[in-house]
């Protein structure tokens, strides 16, 4: 019980001034507003907290009705409340409203009520402005929320375990194509059913595995609309641990629509693809015809050229074969997405031993020890997977180190809730500052070696192509660990 209404109820049972203490005097030291109410509606007492509170004096308020005072829009529900309390309908009464203060603004006002065998009111009343701020405040937090998750097309979602059902915001709705004012929050059931039949599962055991493993998680798939549209979403979640058990009470959720973005990636691999395809054709032609007119002329003058003469000469004929190799290299990137056809389920361990067979004589020949671990199925396309390990191994091959026999390991992590493909080596390395720059075009490691710096590139390219993603972790003189996702054929 607060301490306004142990006060109140001893005021209300209040024995003669001579029989005990002084009651109004202690009420008058309570935080709380206290008053006695007659069954007319009119005050009796007041406490001193009024006039702190309100700026009334008590000789302000004594024998005025205390629905004079209520705010107009309140003034119903209020009258509600007393008149229930009136009828005996309930015993002690518990209500909000606003009140006039002397200076003519509202203050917001919780009330306690009890009514003794005589028909007065006992009231303990406190200052609720700030409580009313405090949820003025959230409903403007949450009405800025709702505004950005629209403009940025992003919902939410929060699956309580006690209730055993999402909570979605309102852009969540939209995104499934349900009106967020007239449609209800579906059942964990039937929000999965929202998805494609073959994609389920796997947003299922995603929860599941947060739920009983703690661990967040992060998916891509296909979702059904209220009105038949296919939209691919991409969700990013984690659970939400109770701070005393550690145990998990929900899973909250981040929902995006990335149709329009696959799309645009789409259009944009297309004509880089077209670009790269003409370039590495119609820039071979001429570049041929320099260089080969370069070496005639160097035949044909022979000794006539001066020093200087001979230097220009040797640039030319050096800037046109780096350019043919640049067209090259360009061609090379393009290659494993020209007619690419659709994903299929690929037994990777078997391909990526194809991989190794076909480079033994270069690792043979670094005196490299490749451990190969067991992988796991995937569906993607074969040239563009295959391509990427090549160049992986490729890349640890080449930048080795002089003293130490290389070691190259490829198998999978489990990290951040996902399964991650790794390939590590104990080579070179490099200075992690540049980790998430070693993934450009013509980004060259080493100047002073041999290659273009498309392989990484590529690399790249081929997991973002498959919804993926890849990382660097490099360690200068002791290698470098790249880990990329790819999409799980029990997915």
């Amino acid at each position: 019980m607060a301490v306004g209404d142990a006060v109140s109820l001893a005021l209300q049972r209040r024995p003669p001034a001579s029989e005990g203490p002084d009651l109004e005097r202690f009420a008058d030291l309570c935080v709380d507003l206290l008053c006695v109410v007659s069954s007319a509606g009119e005050f009796e007492f007041v406490s001193r907290s009024w006039t702190r509170v309100l700026g009334w004096e008590a000789e302000e308020l004594v024998g005025r009705s205390f629905m004079d005072f209520v705010h107009p829009d309140d003034v119903e529900g209020t009258a509600a409340e007393y008149q229930a309390l009136l009828a005996g309908k309930t015993l002690t009464l518990s209500f909000h409203n606003r009140y006039r203060t002397k200076a003519g603004g509202w203050c917001a006002l919780s009330w306690n009520a009890r009514q003794d065998d005589d028909g007065r009111f006992f009231c303990t009343v406190r200052d609720a402005s700030s409580e009313a701020d405090l949820a003025l405040e959230r409903q403007r937090e949450l009405a800025q929320l709702s505004l950005g998750e629209e403009l940025a097309q992003v919902g939410h979602w929060v699956l309580d375990l006690s209730a055993g059902a999402p909570r979605w915001s309102p852009q969540t709705f939209r995104i499934h194509g349900l009106d967020p004012a007239t449609d209800t929050e579906p059942s964990l059931e039937d929000a999965i059913g929202y998805y494609h039949a073959e994609d389920r599962a796997t947003v299922a055991a995603a929860v599941e595995q947060a739920i009983t493993d703690k661990e967040p998680f992060e998916f891509r798939c296909r979702l059904m609309r209220n009105d038949g549209v296919e939209r691919q979403v991409q969700s990013v979640g984690r659970p939400q641990l109770d701070p005393t058990t550690g145990e998990v009470v929900a899973v909250f959720g981040v929902f995006l629509d990335v149709t329009e973005r696959e799309r645009e990636l789409r259009r944009s691999n297309a004509e880089l693809e077209r670009f790269a395809s003409a370039a590495a054709h119609d820039l071979q032609s001429p570049l041929r015809t320099i260089m080969g007119f370069g070496e005639l002329l160097r035949d044909e003058l022979g000794g006539q050229l001066t020093p200087e003469a001979e230097l220009y000469l040797e640039r030319i004929v050096a800037g046109a074969d780096r350019m043919q190799r640049l067209v090259a290299e360009l061609f090379r990137y393009a290659q494993p997405f020209r007619n690419a056809g659709p994903p299929e389920v690929l037994d990777l361990e078997a391909l990526v031993q194809g991989v190794l067979e076909g480079a033994v004589a270069d690792v043979r020949a670094a005196g490299a020890r490749v451990e190969l671990a067991p992988l796991p199925a995937l569906r993607g396309r074969r040239a563009q997977v295959e391509s990427l390990y090549a160049n992986l191994l490729a890349n640890a091959l080449k930048f080795r180190r002089d003293d130490v026999p290389l070691e190259v390991f490829i198998g999978t992590e489990r990290r951040r809730g996902k399964t991650f493909l790794v390939v590590r080596d104990n080579g070179r390395g490099f200075d992690p500052a540049l980790a998430a720059k070693v993934f450009g075009l013509f980004r060259q490691l080493d100047p002073e070696t041999k290659g273009m710096g498309m392989g990484l590139a590529l690399c790249k390219r081929v997991v973002e192509t498959h919804g993926g993603e890849i990382e660097a972790e490099p360690t200068p003189g002791e290698g470098v660990t790249f880990r990329f996702t790819l999409p799980l054929a029990d997915d």
